[in-house]
């Protein structure tokens, strides 16, 4: 087993070890010296003449790099007279298309979510004008979408803001 950790670097590029460059962010290195170690990686994945290859190894060292630098510096570093592969570019990406739908289904379950307590709490006010901040509370804590769908379709049933606050504990 491999402790990338514990490699110096240097030798990825003492022995030419094209296909490790995008491995190097990980390896042991100093903190002020990380920025011109990943500058030369890149100036080295630029000379890879494969082109397919040369875009791994750009997208590789981007995502590997994000786990040590900030997303300023690896734009920063990336931009430098244009010879490295545009951030934009990286949409193309199979890796990143799988990160961007993760992204977008979590914000719609999460819209979903914060719509569904909204319109519960706005029936529950027309229902039951003088509304606790307790009950507000314990509704925004609710996650479970299936059971918010449920609450608005059981707020009829519930007689009063003291049944409303019991079933809210106990659900």
């Amino acid at each position: 087993m491999v402790k990338l950790w514990e490699m110096d670097y240097r030798e990825v590029f003492e022995r030419g070890w094209t296909g490790l460059l995008a491995f190097v962010p990980l390896m042991k290195l100093e903190t002020e010296e990380a920025p011109d170690v990943l500058r030369r990686c890149l100036e080295q994945a630029a000379q890879v003449e494969d082109e397919q290859l040369r875009r791994d190894l750009f997208s590789h060292l981007i995502v590997l790099g994000g786990l040590r630098f900030s997303r300023e510096q690896l734009l920063e570093l990336l931009g430098r007279e244009g010879m490295f592969i545009a951030p934009e570019k990286l949409r193309d990406s199979s890796i990143v298309q799988m990160w961007i739908e993760e992204g977008l289904q979590q914000g719609l379950q999460e819209g979903q979510r914060v719509a569904l307590q909204n319109a519960l709490l706005a029936h529950i006010r027309k229902r039951f004008s003088d509304v606790p901040a307790t009950v507000e509370a314990r509704i925004r804590e609710i996650q479970d979408v299936d059971r918010l769908n449920q609450l608005l379709l059981d707020v009829d049933d519930i007689p009063d803001v003291v049944q409303l606050e019991r079933r809210l504990s106990g659900d």
